[in-house]
């Protein structure tokens, strides 16, 4: 579940980013859109707090920025904005996920 989630973030943010170099673009919108709605970020409940606050908050940034790009008179700045809130809760849920992954395959190799 966690590499995953972790894929479908990266994925995500890969797409912000090329949005946020060309918010003007309507196909760097449109493949933002289209990777939010096929992105299925959610977190279980053996996740700690933290990944599961950063997936809310995430998907919280994800759905605004869905919602913007959809609709009328939302100007390049509102836009890029949302983006970039969007990217910044991806990438630190990116690198809680890598250390928590690192942690456990740590705890794998003592057990061993």
């Amino acid at each position: 579940m966690t590499l995953e989630l972790a894929e479908q973030a990266k994925a995500l943010e890969d797409a912000c980013h090329r949005l946020l170099l060309r918010p003007d673009d309507a196909l760097a919108r449109e493949s933002v859109a289209r990777t939010i709605a096929a992105a299925e970020l959610s977190s279980s409940l053996e996740d700690d707090a933290f990944v599961r606050g950063l997936v809310a908050e995430a998907q919280a940034h994800a759905d605004s920025l869905a919602f913007r790009l959809e609709g009328v008179g939302y100007d390049c700045l509102c836009i890029s904005a949302t983006t970039a809130m969007l990217c910044q809760a991806l990438a630190q849920l990116r690198l809680q996920l890598a250390a928590l992954a690192a942690r456990n395959s740590g705890e794998f190799g003592l057990r061993l």
